[in-house]
């Protein structure tokens, strides 16, 4: 019989398509039998902690189709339920799906391990057995896989998980290959996964073939990219792959791997010339500041050039520059106001570590429901992997005291320097860039952390889109120094942007009146 807590799982399912009921059971006794809407690949997942599973019940109706096996003593039930359904379904019983798993997690001890957009792992407890639900969306339907043990028969149960999950990638393959290049581009993901797993058991032939696929159908996947060009058996192919990295992404470590694999020298701050003295005209030198890709500053300065018709040199400093730790953690603007939602107006921030966020947060968490909880644990880890921020003044200060030792008294040579470094000023959650000037000579600082695509959530990276944000902001960052009055012209890229979407709706052509002031200063 299937217990009511398994059941439950497709509780929003009932309430669509009415229950199963039991006059279309068959109850049979088999090892090795598995639902006839699964792969055979499916198999191994039957055997659980050394356990046979054997069929013991099977319950159709409508468009669910229930499979139950259990352990020989009883001591644990497998519950696999397939439905049939379209995207659109599908993600309306996936979300509900994920709140009844929520609502049951919540009450009975539980917690969620893994959620995307297209499968979850939950777990909770309940009575003498430990439930764990796993719910994965497919290109046409939905696979509900329930596991249930006595607590006296532990099981990795994470491991299990991503052992089902290699099965349900590979089955996603399948399906979406066999209709459309738009099905094959929304499992993007789900497939260099997959690509990756079959690399590491050994199976390279068929890892390569759906990297294959997976360009093929999402070009600007660049990790998909290097690992079929560090894996391809065709050097000719390799290459090909390596250079789309080169000169698509803008993750500076698929950069590094891809110019290695091309056997290009890697442009380090070393290869770039020292700053000279006395530098006069109208121009713009661009100086790296450590953390920074000098190669992209290239592509930046090309596309300045194309703007401003003002040349640029690309400069290091002789003295070494660092930025040190962090004024402020990641993300600490929108943390403190979650905090102060939670606790009133009150609290004083002053002298907090990122240990003090991270636990004021945890403490916030423990009264939520387990997903809220899985997800303010996930945002917690999450903060490890991000960069801190930086109060620019000071940097600035510096800058400025290093550039006076080099720079003429020509105002028309303008100064920027760049960094990937996340900056800000004063009470702002974050700035591009910021200038001060100091008896006449002024500087600016420029950061292209809040135009890259993995800290705005972007689904692809483009190096060529990165180059013109960072190319619009140099355009503020130096003419600046020249006193150019700013223009009310929104496409103008001297004009005043909040935002990366205001960087984005600029344009790289100058208002007659800003082209006009600049062409005063040739």
């Amino acid at each position: 019989m299937i217990s009511t807590i398994i059941l439950g799982l497709l509780a929003i399912v009932a309430a669509i398509l009415g229950s199963p009921t039991a006059d279309a059971a068959a109850a049979r006794d088999g090892a090795g039998e598995l639902p006839p809407f699964l792969p055979s690949y499916y198999a191994p997942a039957f055997v659980v902690g050394g356990t046979h599973l054997k069929l013991s019940d099977h319950v159709e109706k409508d468009n669910i189709d229930r499979y139950v096996y259990g352990a020989d003593d009883l001591s644990a039930t497998l519950t696999i339920d397939g439905y049939k359904c379209d995207s659109a379904r599908c993600k309306v019983v996936f979300d509900n799906a994920l709140r009844y798993a929520d609502t049951e997690a919540s009450r009975n001890a539980g917690k969620f391990h893994a959620v995307t957009a297209t499968e979850f792992q939950a777990e909770w407890h309940t009575g003498l057995a430990d439930v764990s639900a796993f719910v994965f969306v497919l290109p046409h339907s939905l696979l509900f896989w329930t596991y249930s043990t006595r607590l006296s028969r532990p099981l990795d149960i994470d491991a299990y998980f991503d052992e089902v999950k290699l099965f349900v990638d590979q089955e996603r393959y399948d399906e979406a290959r066999a209709t459309d290049n738009v099905e094959m581009g929304r499992w993007d993901a789900q497939f260099r996964e997959l690509a990756g797993r079959l690399l590491k058991d050994g199976r390279r032939d068929a890892a390569l073939a759906v990297l294959k696929d997976v360009v093929e159908t999402s070009p600007y996947d660049y990790e998909a990219h290097m690992d079929l060009a560090a894996n391809a058996r065709d050097a000719k192919e390799a290459q090909a792959n390596a250079r789309v990295v080169l000169d698509n992404a803008e993750d500076p470590a698929l950069i590094a791997r891809a110019t290695r694999l091309l056997g290009i020298d890697e442009q380090g701050a070393v290869s770039i010339p020292i700053l000279d003295k006395d530098e006069k005209g109208l121009q713009l030198i661009l100086i790296p500041l450590p953390p920074c890709d000098a190669g992209l500053l290239t592509d930046a300065a090309k596309v300045y050039e194309q703007i401003t018709n003002v040349p640029v040199k690309i400069r290091r400093l002789r003295e070494d520059w660092a930025f040190g730790v962090p004024d402020r953690i990641p993300d600490q603007k929108r943390i403190q106001q979650a905090i102060v939602q939670q606790e009133g107006p009150g609290v004083d921030f002053t002298g907090w570590t990122k240990a003090r966020y991270e636990s004021e947060l945890m403490k916030n968490a423990t009264g939520q429901d387990a997903l809220s909880r899985f997800w303010t644990i996930r945002y917690i880890e999450q903060l490890d992997d991000k960069p801190g921020q930086y109060r620019t003044a000071p940097y600035l200060d510096r800058f400025l005291d290093i550039l006076a030792s080099y720079r003429s008294s020509d105002i028309r040579t303008m100064y920027v320097g760049v960094t990937e470094a996340n900056i800000y000023d004063g009470d702002s959650n974050y700035v591009f860039s910021l200038f001060t000037s100091r008896k006449g000579a002024g500087a600016s600082i420029l950061s292209y952390s809040m135009m890259l695509a993995k800290t705005l959530g972007e689904p692809y990276q483009s190096r060529k889109r990165l180059s013109e944000r960072i190319a619009k902001e140099l355009v503020p960052a130096s003419l600046k120094a020249l006193a150019i009055p700013r223009p009310g012209d929104p496409s103008d890229p001297y004009s005043y942007s909040d935002g990366v979407a205001r960087l984005d709706q600029k344009t790289l052509v100058l208002s007659p009146a800003v082209k006009a002031a600049l062409d005063k200063f040739r």
